[in-house]
């Protein structure tokens, strides 16, 4: 998520930059057109920044919220539960998840208000069975009921290596086949002496 910020933060400084240089060399040739072109780059960049402010804003009002309506006995569980804890709302939107969380499956990044599908990839054998990049988990899923929104309580156990592993048997786990071939005799009886031999061992 980090490294899509700064892709998206850079992308826009560039393209503010080219802007602003192809309005100064427009300027020696049409004055008016040059302004007019540096007038929509500077409202363009305001509307950028602005985005992003409310965005900023509204997550932090999520978080805010969701924090009021938990009572303060489950959010003391959720927090100090050792175990990475989220919550998605009907939406599939996470609206908030503990430090672990945070730490161990997001590695820092902010993922509040984001769609839970979109990130977390669900296991065709198993729909317990998630992926986050690179980690692989086995969730437990309940539901909050002690707030007016409904909530799916998602507690994640970080099982990377014991996955791969299984995998890897799998995969390295020989294989028997047999072959039943009819009329097997009358095809040995149609060749000669020596290529029968190739048959028979």
């Amino acid at each position: 998520m980090k490294s899509r910020k700064n892709f998206y933060k850079v992308s826009v400084i560039a393209l503010f930059i080219f802007a602003f240089s192809f309005s100064i060399v427009a300027a020696f040739f049409n004055p008016i057109v040059a302004i007019i072109e540096l007038s929509v780059t500077v409202l363009f960049l305001l509307a950028v920044i602005i985005s992003w402010g409310v965005l900023k804003k509204e997550t932090f009002s999520l978080f805010s919220s969701l924090e009021k309506k938990l009572s303060p006995s489950t959010r003391e569980a959720l927090e100090s539960n050792s175990m990475p804890v989220c919550l998605v709302n009907d939406d599939d939107e996470i609206a908030w998840y503990n430090t672990a969380f945070a730490l161990d499956v997001l590695g820092g990044e902010n993922m509040l208000g984001k769609r839970f599908s979109e990130s977390f990839i669900r296991s065709k054998e198993a729909e317990n069975h998630l992926s986050y990049k690179s980690k692989k988990f086995t969730a437990f899923e309940n539901n909050l009921n002690d707030t007016k929104e409904k909530f799916k309580i998602l507690y994640l156990i970080d099982d990377t290596e014991l996955k791969i592993d299984s995998q890897n048997f799998k995969n390295k786990k020989p294989s028997v086949i047999q072959i039943v071939v009819d009329n097997f005799e009358e095809l040995l009886n149609s060749i000669d002496g020596s290529q029968k031999k190739l048959y028979c061992k």
